[in-house]
């Protein structure tokens, strides 16, 4: 099992009240929607399990 499996079972288990979003430019995750990514400073931030490719595997 992988990290991306981990965060896709805890997500679709607290449905779309999660909270949790990620940079796209960075892959930071963040706890709540930013604005700009505080890692990088990039404006575009998403849902993390938007970020995270599903094809993706360890």
């Amino acid at each position: 099992m992988s990290l991306a499996d981990d965060v896709r079972r805890e997500g679709a288990s607290e449905g779309g009240r999660s909270g949790r979003y990620a940079c796209r430019d960075c892959g930071s995750p963040l706890g709540c929607e930013y604005e700009r990514c505080p890692e990088c400073g990039s404006t575009d931030v998403a849902p993390i399990e938007e970020v995270i490719a599903p094809e993706f595997t360890d």
